[in-house]
């Protein structure tokens, strides 16, 4: 992020007047919103009393419809403060060793000025976004040279495969951040896990949230979310988002994504519990079209996964016995031939306050037919965590997968840790291909940090083993990826806080000697942000400001090879961004402008990203 240069800031009278022209929202659609914000959250307005009652021979005294007034509200802020049972979150159970995970909240997601997943998994070392121009627009992530399969996903405790179109990999930048509660990123020498958890409301307080945004090329996004809890136990909420980015680098590349999440659960205690949850996204996005050649497919159709879980506990929170029982049905409808996955989970846990163990087995009618996992956490005392997973999958076609991985992560005097991982087996990582067989896993990985009140200092070293990643589905030019070899990185993170409220820290990766296809060597990025609550002038912390910038660099790459098997250069670059974030009690404005220096270089050959590209939005949360 930085300003833009000068010959990038200069634009013509009618361009203003278009860019002016596209920040403006119709009217239909502010009143429209407007409406459903009144009925989705009551609002405590001020009573008139000045006017006189048409409809009774005595009209009420004022006195009395502001005691009436104050009681309503006072009850209802009373409910905002009574907590009510939730279904546990599954998939994070600890103990774990400290380090293996990256955790975002519901309020550090709200903070950052990410548009989609694929912005939040930029801050992991390692990782290359693969950016298909505008948003809207395609966003996979490369992580260590692992392609289209170096991502794991899970939603709610439920993995989340690859369906239709693209039938080996996910494009995180199609999941609605908004709908998006809590993010854990876990990582490995050679694969991330990332968990996906949508909100969970646990206060009898309703809860109601509205969000608009715009920017350029007539970029908007409406928002809208509600969620109730009753005292017995009942619990119903929605959220629904639409997007619409119409062309903006390249010819006739509109791109629209409608999605919800629809759940109704019963949880009239903290050790039992029903939910069922229904989630739909439908994608319409063009072919990417650029001087006559079409360089980017198009998608179109509609994803729904249905999943039905019930839970039983026995004991308390830090010691306890979990069962849960899940199925899930996932649906494809849309370019290729209609696809449908059904599941049957059981997932189980022993957990005591240093120690957990557990399992968890999936019955699928397709693909994978049988997964069988094995997990356990440790923590002998406070400066050492263990966790441990064994892994068995069958598919069809009397393919197997089996490997078993370890982290560990030991804290030393004066600020000094270590952590390591290491993984070993074999696995099939596209089982929807009768033709791919198992890849054997052979990687481990070491880390060093050092912390203290201003400084934390991090520096690792990794070896991946040999591997033949799959190219991503939507980048048409890009016939494939090459294999690499057994391959070492060589990572370094810094993170500078000289006061509470200023931070500076960036990340640095470096595969020693070839660079694998798909991602460049010396890939870095800084960060700075300055962060105020103002707590001086405004002590209850209803007003914070977030000020950020980002400068995303590397060098000279190999994105992949031709139909031909020629590679393909990535020219180095250096691309900026910057954001402005402002909170007031329930009520958000942020502001994001990419690639602010104007340069016509690319994430991904062909695939421009427009100049100064900017949006804006605001949301508002509401209880009671």
């Amino acid at each position: 992020m930085g300003a833009g240069s000068a010959k990038c800031e200069v634009r013509s009278a009618g361009g203003r007047d278009a860019g002016i022209r596209s920040l403006g929202l119709r009217t239909s659609h502010v009143a429209l919103l407007f409406t459903w914000m009144l009925l989705a959250s009551p609002v405590h307005a001020q009573i008139p009393t000045n006017l006189p009652d048409t409809t009774q021979t005595d009209s009420a005294r004022a006195d009395s419809l502001r005691k009436d007034a104050t009681d309503r509200l006072l009850a209802a802020d009373a409910l905002a403060l009574r907590r009510v049972p939730v279904l546990p979150l599954l998939g994070g159970e600890g103990p774990r060793a400290a380090g293996g995970r990256i955790d975002l909240d519901r309020r550090a997601i709200a903070w950052r000025t990410a548009q989609n997943v694929a912005d939040l998994l930029s801050e992991v070392p390692g990782v290359y976004v693969w950016r298909g121009g505008w948003f809207g627009r395609s966003a996979y992530a490369n992580y260590r040279g692992r392609g289209a399969t170096a991502i794991d996903w899970v939603i709610d405790g439920v993995p989340y495969l690859p369906m239709g179109t693209d039938s080996v990999g996910v494009d995180p930048s199609l999941f609605a951040l908004a709908q998006i509660d809590r993010v854990e990123i876990e990582r490995w020498p050679g694969g991330l896990r990332v968990l996906l958890y949508t909100a969970q409301h646990e206060w009898l307080a309703p809860r109601s949230r509205v969000g608009i945004a715009t920017g350029d090329d007539k970029l908007t996004r409406y928002q809208g979310s509600v969620e109730y809890r009753w005292k017995q136990g009942l619990g119903l909420s929605g959220a629904a988002e639409y997007f619409d980015a119409p062309t903006s680098t390249g010819l006739n590349t509109d791109a629209r994504v409608s999605s919800g999440v629809f759940k109704a659960q019963f949880v009239p205690r903290a050790d039992r519990g029903v939910q069922v949850q229904y989630l739909t996204q439908a994608t319409d996005r063009n072919r990417f079209v650029t001087e006559g050649d079409t360089i980017g497919a198009g998608l179109k159709g509609t994803r729904t996964e249905l999943q039905a879980r019930a839970f039983l506990r026995r004991g308390s929170e830090a010691s306890h016995f979990q069962a849960d029982v899940i199925y899930a049905r996932s649906r494809w409808s849309g370019d290729s031939a209609d696809q449908t996955m059904s599941a049957e989970g059981l997932i189980l846990g022993l957990r005591r306050p240093r120690w957990r163990v557990g399992s968890t087995t999936w019955i699928r009618d397709r693909w994978t037919p049988l997964t069988v996992r094995g997990e356990a956490g440790y923590v002998p005392f406070d400066r050492v965590s263990l966790n441990a997973e064994a892994n068995h999958e069958w598919h069809d076609g009397d393919r197997t997968s089996d490997w078993v991985g370890l982290q560990g992560a030991l804290a030393l005097p004066l600020g000094f840790g270590a952590d390591a991982a290491l993984r070993r087996g074999h696995r099939v990582i596209a089982p929807t291909l009768a033709t791919d067989t198992a890849q054997d896993l052979d990687e481990v990985e070491l880390r060093g940090h050092w912390q203290s009140s201003l400084l934390t200092l991090e520096g690792g070293w990794s070896r991946t083993g040999s591997f033949a990643p799959y190219r991503f589905q939507p980048y048409l030019k890009v016939d494939s990826l090459r294999a690499l070899g057994r391959t070492q990185w060589v990572e370094l993170g810094a993170t500078f806080t000289p006061r509470p409220w200023l931070r500076l820290g960036g990340w640095y990766s470096d595969p020693q000697g070839a660079a694998p296809d798909g991602l460049p060597p010396t890939h870095s990025v800084v960060t700075g942000e300055i962060r105020s609550r103002f707590l001086r002038k405004y002590p209850s912390g209803i007003f914070e400001l977030r000020l950020a910038a980002t400068m995303e660099t590397w060098g000279h790459g190999i994105i992949g090879t031709d139909g031909a098997g020629t590679p393909i250069p990535l020219r180095g670059a250096t691309f900026f961004r910057m954001g402005i974030a402002m909170k007031l009690g329930g009520f958000q404005f942020y502001w994001d402008r990419s690639n602010t220096q104007g340069t016509q270089l690319t994430y991904v050959p062909g695939f421009k990203l427009p100049n100064l590209g900017q949006t804006f939005g605001m949301r508002w949360e509401f209880t009671n």
